[in-house]
C-alpha cells in the first residue's frame, strides 16, 4: 500500500497484549489478527515488560491483576524506561473502579477499557491510541511542532469522561461521612491522606472549585481548625449535590 508505514492506525501495527488469562489472550489475538494488526502476547507483567523492550510495540494493552509483576508495576517500569516510555498504553481490566482508573492515569496510562467490553469499543480505542502514537513519533522528527508528551495525554472520549465524573460525584456521599467522622475524632494523619487524595481526584476530574476548597482544607488541617474544616465539608457537599443535578439527563 503506497505511503503506508508501520505506525498506521490500521494493518501492520504491532500490539502487545499482557494478561494472565489464556482465554483473554487468545481472544485478543483473534480480534487483532482479523483486523490486520500484528499481535504479541505475554502472560504476566514481567514477560510483558521484556516483550516491550525486545519488540518495541506500537501499542500495549495491559491488564492490572497479574502474578509476578502487576499492571501498575509494569506500567511504572515501562514509563521509566527511556527506550519504551512513549509507547501508548491502554489499561484493560475487570477492576473498573474510579481509584484504579485514576492511579493508572497518574502512572502514565493513556486510556482505560473495562471488562467485559464490546469489540467495537476496543477497536475504536486501539485506532485512537495508534493515531496518537504516530503523531508523537512525528513530533520527535519535528520538535518545534511538539505539544504534550504522550505519557501526559489521555485518549478518553468526552462521553466516557463524563461518566467517570458522574460516578466520582455519586461516591462522594460515602466519602463525606468518612471524612466528617475523621474530623470529629481529630484524626490528623488519615485526614491529610483523604484530603490529598480527594484534591488530586477533583483536579483530574476538573472540579476546580472543589480542589481549591480542599487545598484550603489542608491548610486548616495543619492549623487544627476543626470548626472551619467542617464548614469546608458542608461547602463540598453542596457543590457536589449541585454538580450531580447538572449532569446531562442521558448520563444519569
Amino acid at each position: 500500500m503506497p505511503g503506508a508505514t508501520k505506525f498506521d492506525a490500521t494493518p501492520q501495527s504491532t500490539i502487545l497484549v499482557v494478561d494472565d488469562d489464556r482465554f483473554v489472550l487468545k481472544m485478543f489475538h483473534s480480534i487483532l489478527q482479523s483486523k490486520g494488526y500484528i499481535p504479541l502476547t505475554a502472560s504476566n507483567g514481567l514477560e510483558g515488560y521484556r516483550a516491550a523492550k525486545n519488540f518495541k510495540p506500537d501499542l500495549i494493552l495491559l491488564d492490572i491483576m497479574m502474578p509476578r509483576m502487576d499492571g501498575f508495576q509494569t506500567l511504572e517500569k515501562i514509563r521509566h524506561d527511556e527506550e519504551i516510555k512513549d509507547v501508548p498504553i491502554i489499561i484493560v481490566t475487570a477492576k473498573a473502579d474510579t481509584n484504579t482508573f485514576l492511579k493508572a492515569l497518574k502512572l502514565g496510562a493513556n486510556d482505560f477499557i473495562a471488562k467485559p467490553f464490546s469489540r467495537g469499543d476496543l477497536l475504536r480505542k486501539i485506532r485512537t491510541a495508534l493515531r496518537h502514537g504516530q503523531q508523537s513519533r512525528e513530533e520527535k522528527l519535528f520538535p518545534m511542532e511538539a505539544s504534550t508528551p504522550l505519557t501526559l495525554e489521555t485518549f478518553v472520549d468526552n462521553t466516557t469522561f463524563l461518566q467517570f465524573q458522574q460516578n466520582f460525584v455519586k461516591k462522594f456521599d460515602e466519602l463525606f461521612v468518612k471524612i466528617v467522622k475523621l474530623i470529629s475524632n481529630r484524626d490528623k494523619v488519615p485526614l491529610r491522606k483523604e484530603f490529598t487524595h480527594l484534591k488530586d481526584a477533583c483536579e483530574y476530574y476538573e472540579f476546580n472549585k472543589a480542589a481549591r476548597l480542599l487545598e484550603h482544607g489542608l491548610k486548616l488541617l495543619e492549623e487544627e481548625d476543626w470548626g472551619n474544616l467542617l464548614h469546608i465539608m458542608d461547602n463540598l457537599y453542596i457543590y457536589f449535590q449541585n454538580a450531580l443535578q447538572n449532569f446531562p439527563q442521558e448520563t444519569q
